[in-house]
């Protein structure tokens, strides 16, 4: 995962990073909803709130580029909200494995902090 941007906005931090969250399927690139794409999303975003304690929130973008952001996350008063931008294939080929995905990253991420 690469750092492609780090700006500071009032007292919150925005981080954008250029990581691959797509998997190939025969109707195109959807979602990757591995469990490894959880586990390198989940160990970005507790280190990016370990290293910035006094930030009032820290909103992350990612995908294959600034133009091409697929993934979005904002941490702020210890909760983690998570949103997955798709494509309308996408969507109706698994939303609700994409649910799943999101909750069993946000329950990775805060439980790995409320152990900190």
């Amino acid at each position: 995962m690469k750092e492609l941007a780090k700006e500071m906005y009032s007292n919150t931090l925005h981080i954008w990073y250029e990581t691959d969250v797509m998997a190939d399927h025969e109707y195109g690139r959807i979602f990757d909803t591995s469990s490894v794409s959880i586990n390198e999303v989940a160990v970005r975003i507790h280190a990016d709130v370990v290293d910035n304690p006094s930030v009032e929130a820290i909103y992350w973008y990612m995908g294959q580029g600034l133009d091409q952001i697929v993934l979005m996350a904002r941490y702020q008063k210890d909760r983690l909200q998570v949103q997955v931008n798709l494509k309308d294939f996408d969507f109706a080929l698994h939303v609700d494995a994409i649910e799943i995905w999101k909750n069993d990253l946000i329950e990775t991420v805060q439980t790995v902090l409320s152990e900190k």
